[in-house]
């Protein structure tokens, strides 16, 4: 059994914090972004179908406010994890407001046991 440790952002500043199957480097919880939003890390390989998996940015309404597919360069037929980016294009938001990035799993059988996703707060 493996345990990987990923770093993520809360009040208290970085902290380590264990598990899960996708790890977000950029942003981290909490960051304030603006368009292009860059994202990047990892994920097991059992995320990927053809190299990517499906990205998609909220708004503070659960509004729906850009779309894009995160991809890898690497091999992605592992159950390793394997690195990740991608860059989404949004209309400018209200200064202080939040919302939600969120990665999803790609699930080409359409099992909905096999869905998964990821969820990162974010404010504008």
């Amino acid at each position: 059994m493996s345990i990987y440790l990923a770093m993520s952002n809360n009040d208290a500043g970085n902290e380590l914090a264990e598990g899960g199957d996708v790890s977000v480097y950029e942003p981290l919880s909490g960051d304030t972004v603006s368009s292009p939003l860059i994202v990047s890390g990892e994920a097991r390989g059992t995320w990927f179908f053809e190299a990517s998996f499906s990205v998609k940015l909220l708004d503070s309404s659960s509004t729906e406010i850009a779309t894009g597919i995160a991809q890898t360069s690497s091999d992605w037929m592992t159950t390793d994890f394997v690195p990740f980016s991608a860059m989404l294009d949004f209309p400018p938001q209200p200064s202080g407001s939040s919302g939600t990035l969120v990665l999803m799993k790609d699930n080409p059988s359409g099992e909905l046991a096999y869905d998964d996703s990821y969820s990162v707060p974010i404010s504008f």
